[in-house]
């Protein structure tokens, strides 16, 4: 039973720290998809 208990705490630390990643990249990609379509509205001025 102890190693069952093992396995099952770390299955769900890899699934937690998988889902936490999923959630910071989604961020990151929505913060630098807003910063390049600023950035290429400014480009065409100068």
């Amino acid at each position: 039973m102890e190693n069952g208990l093992k396995m099952v705490i770390g299955m769900s630390l890899a699934y937690v720290t998988s889902f936490a990643g999923l959630i910071l990249a989604y961020y990151s990609y929505k913060k630098h998809k807003k910063n390049d379509g600023q950035e290429q509205k400014g480009a065409g001025d100068e």
